[in-house]
């Protein structure tokens, strides 16, 4: 499934259409980190991270303050020939490789993230790696979020029933024609239930806030593998659009059924849900 990450046109929309990650990923994340080290004395920066699943470097660029050393790495070469050519940081290098070879020697991580990636991973190979890598205060962050609602900036009229008909219909169909997809949809109650011999736990309680057109957010649904085949499956096989059905109901609740997509600015918020690991 992972091979549309290796498709440069799949790559270089995927990159130029998926917004920027909110904030609060980072703030939350590091805070956790320091909470693990509470024990080191005046941690300026801490030695090493990996970024699992790095894509193009999105939210590795996030840590570059707070790590000696970065290494972002993923199976996709496109994507990361995409981080090399835009990275800045001196301290972050991206490379090819695998979740069951991390690119790094025994117990010498601080920190491993992984964003919107770990639905195309063997969970139990991930885990077996993390282990080996992470230092006894090392910590593993899997993470991605989901619309929780859909509202016009400056006003309170949710378009969320809209959004959530086409997510209930594109997670049904993922089921049986895009596996990842119906990971990432379930929240990774799966991956969570797969990881053993580690400490885990979940944090479901995070949220953003993120602006958009809705230009933009056909756009990043198209821009995303899985989604953009069904919304294309489903234009072959059931002659239906129904990124543009999503697009009519969103205006028609709004009251803008003829107002250009790219004019149509709304506040989208986001719940953002994650994996912790912890060696034991």
């Amino acid at each position: 499934m992972a091979q549309f990450y290796d498709k440069r046109d799949v790559v270089e929309k995927y990159d130029n259409d998926i917004d920027e990650y909110p904030d609060i990923i980072h703030k939350s994340i590091m805070e956790f980190v320091i909470k693990q080290n509470k024990d080191s004395e005046d941690v300026q920066k801490y030695d090493l991270m990996l970024d699992a699943g790095c894509g193009s470097g999105r939210s590795t660029t996030m840590f570059s303050k707070d790590f000696k050393k970065i290494i972002g790495f993923d199976i996709s070469s496109e994507q990361i020939r995409i981080a090399k050519a835009k990275n800045i940081s001196e301290n972050i290098e991206f490379v090819e490789a695998k979740e069951s070879h991390m690119p790094a020697l025994d117990s010498t991580v601080d920190l491993i993230t992984c964003g919107f990636a770990i639905q195309y991973m063997d969970v139990v190979k991930f885990v077996q790696e993390c282990k080996r890598v992470l230092k006894p205060t090392g910590c593993v962050v899997i993470y991605a979020f989901e619309t929780s609602d859909i509202l016009p900036v400056g006003k309170s009229i949710s378009a969320m029933p809209a959004l959530i008909s086409f997510i209930n219909e594109m997670k049904h169909w993922s089921k049986d024609h895009y596996p990842p997809d119906f990971e990432y949809f379930c929240r990774y109650e799966n991956v969570f239930q797969k990881v053993s011999g580690i400490s885990k736990s979940r944090e479901n309680d995070l949220e953003a806030d993120m602006f958009i057109s809705l230009a933009d957010l056909k756009a990043i649904i198209l821009a995303v593998p899985g989604h953009g085949m069904y919304v294309n499956w489903m234009k072959e096989n059931k002659n239906r659009d129904t990124l543009q059905e999503l697009g009519d109901e969103i205006k028609t609740t709004w009251g803008m059924k003829n107002v250009d997509d790219a004019d149509i600015k709304m506040q989208m918020k986001v719940s953002i849900f994650t994996i912790i690991l912890t060696q034991l």
